[in-house]
């Protein structure tokens, strides 16, 4: 998952937010090596970045996150921003997460999960795929 987090999206996000801008991964070197298709990733963690982080005038941090449970890889891409739909000025046509949610259902059928969750503070999207598909 940490290849996602360095492409081009977050470094032009970099280039506008500066040191607004944080960012962790948080994944063994197992869970790391696992095949993830792409373009499931990216538009999750641009999303974080728009919506959530650049409009809070403190910015913030998106945390990539993935563990293996049960068979199942779960993958959290969670930020400090604003919250899922209050910056309506950078609201989007939710393209992004339909691509996402198209992609899981044509890869993994009923198998995949993707769920968005509102924390105390920002917004956390949670895919869980199985491992050996």
């Amino acid at each position: 998952p940490d290849s996602m987090i360095e492409d081009v999206s977050v470094y032009k996000a970099r280039l506008r937010m500066g040191e607004r801008l944080a960012y962790t991964i948080e994944a063994d070197d197992a869970t790391r090596a696992l095949p993830l298709s792409p373009m499931l990733l990216q538009p999750l963690v641009e999303n974080a970045i728009k919506h959530g982080l650049e409009p809070k005038i403190e910015g913030g941090c998106v945390t990539v996150a993935a563990a293996v449970d049960d068979g199942k890889l779960e993958i959290r891409v969670e930020d400090t921003g604003l919250g899922f739909g209050v910056a309506t000025d950078t609201a989007g046509s939710g393209s992004g997460l339909a691509n996402v949610r198209a992609r899981l259902k044509a890869l993994y059928g009923d198998s995949a999960k993707l769920a968005i969750e509102q924390p105390q503070e920002g917004t956390r999207i949670r895919i869980t795929i199985p491992v050996n598909a």
